[in-house]
């Protein structure tokens, strides 16, 4: 159940959780990668073994970031509060990792695409 602890809670909320513009950079990517995929309908585009290989790595390190990069202000210990977090990391955190992460999936989809997704 959602629940709001204050009226700042809720400004946050309607200002940025809930406006469109603040989720466009996942969608933009996906388009992206969708005009890149019909431009090359017919065409493989010929990776070596090491740029494949460099591909995964960085998908799986920046999904790991992505995923756990909020860890340590959100683990809560009944003896030690969780750390604040500092604003450049909120605002690199919260500006980029939507778009990034739409990236690390178009990867994906890109990667399968062309046969470099594995056996």
């Amino acid at each position: 159940m959602l629940t709001f602890n204050s009226a700042k809670d809720l400004d946050y909320t309607q200002l940025v959780y809930m406006m469109p513009y603040c989720r466009a950079s996942p969608y933009l990517v996906g388009v992206w990668a969708g005009y890149i995929l019909w431009k090359n309908n017919q065409k493989k585009i010929e990776l070596t073994h090491k740029q494949v290989a460099i591909g995964w790595i960085a998908y799986a390190v920046v999904t790991f970031i992505i995923i756990f990069g909020l860890y340590p202000f959100n683990y809560v210990d009944r003896t030690n509060p969780p750390d604040d977090i500092s604003v450049w990391y909120s605002v690199l955190y919260g500006g980029f990792h939507r778009g990034i992460w739409g990236m690390c999936i178009c990867w994906v989809i890109i990667a399968c695409h062309w046969g470099y997704g594995g056996q």
